[in-house]
């Protein structure tokens, strides 16, 4: 153990709580050879053998945080890395940390069901076998059901359990930023280094490269330039890769040439074990249960979504004092939801303003993010345009990353369109109202 005053007192009542919680044969085989090394970021970072670590890690791992946060209310999690033979200083043993690598999204910390199992069990054989199992791989869903999550354990468990690979993790609009910034700069020679000298490169929201032509044919060539010499790419994205018909043929044929996992939105049982965990000890009792089952019944939408409401639902019942009852989450709901189609925060999904309007409209959703351009569509298609810019929070480029890849101006142009029809044609101020009224959003006076 490194001379810290800090580590050595931390681990010392660490080791003594162990002793009296774990049984004293499973602790001596176990958890009496592994050996403190370092505290950073809330996180004690133990030593073990590269062949019990796994085990360890699995077995014990959730106890092990629990316990330490018994011991040190700061501290939030144990992380046990591999002993690495003629290592230096033992804080060596912990793994650097690959930009935009979110630290707190680990496999043990993704909650499981039916919903997601499959997805879940890609990314853990991927990450235990890169370049090997599934390569590319590629995940897609709707926004806000744990996509990133996945991304970040690969990345994470890579970091941890392989020193040695280099690990890269980009969204496809940090990917086109700085590919532009190396364009404009002269730095391509950087960039492609960065990119292309990965052994893992996970890359999150690849829609936001559809519309991009010169940024998605740089990344057909770092693609196959990562393949061919035997890297693992994930990739994660809002669409099937057959539903991003911008990208050339080549990189959707890259996209599939793997396995193409899509990840459902999380039900009832995943949406419970997601807000009980959320809840901790502050879950106690029969009547904070049923109050936890409403709120998961209630918020359907996306995790983000139940997250946030349990994080108001907490709050809530901290500032007025109140315990965690049905009747309180029934109150904050009631507040944040107009209707049972909106999502979390009161508002509706791109897809819901989508369906009504081509509902109404007499025309098929899948027109609003094709290429099509006669009358009816282009209307249809601003009016949706309209509608999500008033009632989400997506910013323009995501709004026209929803509509097929459409630039941002685009987005802007219909908003002004519409507003301005609204103004003399009723015809148009009446559909825009019956769209808000299927939504259940009510009605504003223009």
């Amino acid at each position: 153990m490194p001379h810290d005053p800090q580590l050595e007192t931390v681990w010392n009542a660490f080791r003594a709580r162990l002793r009296a919680e774990i049984p004293d044969d499973v602790y001596r085989v176990w958890l009496e050879p592994l050996e403190a090394v370092a505290l950073e970021d809330k996180t004690l970072y133990v030593q073990s053998p590269k062949q019990t670590r796994d085990w360890i890690q699995r077995r014990f791992g959730p106890a092990l945080s629990r316990i330490l946060a018994t011991v040190d209310a700061t501290l939030d999690r144990v992380e046990i890395v591999i002993e690495r033979a003629g290592a230096g200083p033992a804080v060596a043993a912990i793994p650097a940390k690959p930009r935009g690598l979110n630290p707190a999204h680990r496999f043990e910390d993704f909650v499981i069901g039916a919903s997601n199992r499959f997805a879940h069990a890609a990314a853990l054989a991927t990450a235990e076998l890169p370049g090997q199992a599934y390569n590319p791989l590629y995940i897609h869903g709707a926004h806000g059901i744990g996509k990133s999550h996945l991304l970040n354990a690969i990345g994470n468990y890579t970091v941890l359990n392989d020193r040695a690979l280099k690990v890269v993790y980009a969204t496809g609009e940090a990917f086109t930023g700085e590919f532009t910034s190396a364009v404009r700069s002269g730095g391509m020679d950087a960039f492609k280094a960065r990119y292309r000298d990965a052994d893992l490169l996970i890359l999150d929201d690849v829609q936001f490269i559809e519309s991009k032509r010169r940024t998605a044919e740089e990344l057909l060539h770092t693609f196959d330039a990562l393949l061919g010499k035997g890297a693992q790419l994930v990739l994660a994205a809002d669409r099937a890769p057959s539903a991003l018909p911008a990208f050339d043929a080549r990189l959707r044929e890259r996209f599939e040439s793997g396995l193409v996992v899509e990840l459902d939105p999380p039900d009832f049982d995943v949406r419970l074990s997601i807000v009980r965990k959320r809840a901790g000890k502050w879950l106690s009792g029969a009547d904070q249960l049923a109050a936890l089952e409403l709120l998961a019944r209630q918020v359907s939408s996306s995790v983000h979504a139940l997250e946030g409401a349990l994080i108001r639902v907490r709050a809530y019942g901290s500032l007025t004092q109140q315990p965690l009852t049905t009747a309180l989450v029934e109150h904050v709901l009631s507040n944040l939801y107009t209707s049972p189609a909106l999502e979390g925060g009161g508002r509706p999904s791109t897809e819901q303003i989508q369906s009504s309007t081509c509902a109404l409209l007499e025309l098929p959703p899948t027109d609003l993010t094709s290429a099509k351009r006669n009358r009816r569509v282009v209307y249809a298609r601003q009016v949706a345009m309209y509608l999500c810019r008033e009632l989400t929070d997506l910013s323009l480029p995501a709004i026209g990353q929803r509509f097929g890849g459409r630039d941002h101006t685009t987005v802007l142009h219909a908003h002004r369109q519409v507003r301005t029809r609204m103004l003399t044609d009723t015809a148009t101020r009446e559909l825009v109202e019956k769209i808000r009224n299927e939504l259940g959003v009510p009605s504003q006076n223009r």
